[in-house]
């Protein structure tokens, strides 16, 4: 069935527009982030979260160049539309495993662990974002082959996944659920971080006011939860979608540009919730003073490596 051609370009620019806000959120955070060595150096959550905007930016250009497919009605040839999904896919698995590998790097902040039970725990989280990043790669080489490819249809502005064989299309069906799995650690993960968080804080005495729970504790779970809906919203409808409403006309068109808030969500966040990153921004733009930033108060034993602020 042909897509109303002007439903579709309405989504063209919003594809257009949406990712180049999101693409210029991302520069700043990298920029900003790789001004910031001695950060980096300090801790090792700085350098995840530069990774993570990064493999939203990857995502992003793809998105950007496609908004322009839908408006002009240009279809790049085979190869580069392969190139571009397989780098598009490719950034959007490397976001949701940096965002686990993140929230893991909280989880050893604010909890104690000690002995063997710390080794195993370490050694267990290393070995799952291990096996997930080879997998990611391993789906970045295989959907540059004309049997596992992912290109665009700038005819209804959907990204296709397409599998020559019910076995492919199987393995296509893993990669799925492996980010749902990603998806849902994290989650869990970010989940237990805030309840250490407001136990820590319930500990404390009235007195003072670090026994408070503030916006900046609450941001974890924020980002959790933002996490959890875009990205398993989008994971799950993708694969059932088409059964739970065959008969809708701009399913997939809907989600894909919910997909395209994905790959920007996070560096949104980390310029709305990190002052390392926000007030850089706001002096470059001129809307602030160039003023010392103050640490924000925690209940962390480590407070440098509180990066909520």
């Amino acid at each position: 069935m042909e897509y109303g051609r002007q439903h579709i370009l309405i989504f063209g620019y919003l594809y257009v527009f949406t990712s180049l806000f999101y693409m210029i959120i991302s520069v700043l955070n990298i920029y900003i982030l790789l001004n910031k060595i001695e950060l980096l150096k300090k801790n090792f959550a700085y350098i995840l979260i530069t990774l993570v905007c990064m493999s939203n930016l990857i995502q992003l250009i793809s998105h950007f160049c496609s908004g322009f497919y839908v408006i002009f009605l240009y279809s790049p040839t085979l190869r580069i539309d392969i190139i571009q999904g397989s780098i598009l896919n490719f950034g959007y698995d490397m976001t949701c495993i940096l965002n686990l590998a993140l929230s893991s790097n909280r989880l050893f902040v604010f909890f104690k662990f000690y002995g063997l039970w710390k080794l195993f725990i370490k050694t267990i989280a290393i070995l799952i974002i291990t096996i997930l990043s080879l997998a990611s790669i391993a789906y970045l080489i295989l959907s540059n082959f004309d049997f596992f490819r992912i290109t665009f249809n700038e005819h209804n502005a959907v990204w296709d996944y397409y599998t020559a064989s019910e076995n492919f299309y199987r393995f296509n069906g893993l990669e799925s659920r492996l980010m749902v799995f990603t998806n849902l650690c994290s989650a869990v993960v970010s989940m237990l971080i805030i309840l250490q968080i407001i136990i820590q804080k319930l500990s404390f005495s009235k007195e003072f006011s670090g026994g408070k729970i503030k916006f900046y504790d609450l941001a974890l779970f924020i980002q959790a939860i933002i996490n959890f809906i875009c990205i398993g919203f989008v994971q799950v409808f993708w694969q059932y979608g088409s059964v739970w409403f065959p008969d809708s006309t701009y399913l997939y068109t809907y989600l894909n540009y919910l997909w395209l808030h994905v790959g920007g969500k996070d560096s949104l966040s980390s310029l709305l919730l990190l002052s390392e990153i926000r007030v850089p921004v706001l002096i470059l733009l001129r809307l602030r003073k160039n003023v010392k930033i103050m640490p924000a108060m925690t209940t962390s034993r480590n407070f440098k490596n509180n990066i909520i602020a």
